[in-house]
């Protein structure tokens, strides 16, 4: 049976809560079984511990992605190398949304924000940096932020802070948008 029943797949919502020590790089034998995958929601929910990546994948392009959400991002090299996976493989990419938090639903339609501490200034930047112009895709407009409202990943274009702008400008409530 294998992966072969993914192959109609055009979204894709997939969590991983309180995983120790996951190796992202291993969903992309997933990710490729999925030609026709159009949207792509990662949710992790894994501590901040680091592992060794595994042997790093060669980039399978992919035409038909145009979405993708990762919440749970807490920007260590495990993060960072599946981001610049999709960012390199989704020639489509039209949206990428990459947040810190996840919303846990606490009951009696309360929700809060995890981790409720945002990303330091220093290690945005290097998210920025690692990030920034990796995407084969011209059209891709990748956001980050650190908590995504309710059931609202899209920041309209004048709450974003722009990444023309010096970094040392940019407001604490805004995510960075290019």
């Amino acid at each position: 049976m294998g992966f072969n029943m993914f192959k109609n797949l055009t979204r894709l919502v997939f969590s991983l809560c309180t995983v120790r020590d996951c190796d992202l790089l291993s969903l992309t034998a997933l990710f490729q079984s999925c030609p026709l995958l159009q949207e792509f929601h990662l949710h992790t929910n894994i501590y901040e511990t680091d592992r060794p990546q595994g042997k790093k994948q060669p980039v399978v392009l992919h035409s038909e992605l145009k979405k993708v959400e990762f919440s749970g991002f807490m920007g260590m090299e495990n993060d960072i190398e599946f981001a610049l996976y999709i960012l390199e493989s989704a020639i489509g990419l039209e949206e990428m949304y990459i947040t810190r938090g996840v919303n846990k639903y606490m009951g009696f339609g309360l929700w809060n924000p995890w981790p409720k501490t945002p990303w330091g200034d220093e290690k945005r930047k290097t998210i920025l940096e690692q990030l920034q112009g990796q995407a084969v895709s011209k059209t891709a407009r990748v956001v980050i932020q650190d908590n995504a409202r309710i059931h609202d990943w899209i920041p309209a274009e004048e709450d974003c802070y722009n990444e023309q702008s010096p970094f040392s400008q940019r407001p604490k409530d805004k995510p960075i948008c290019w």
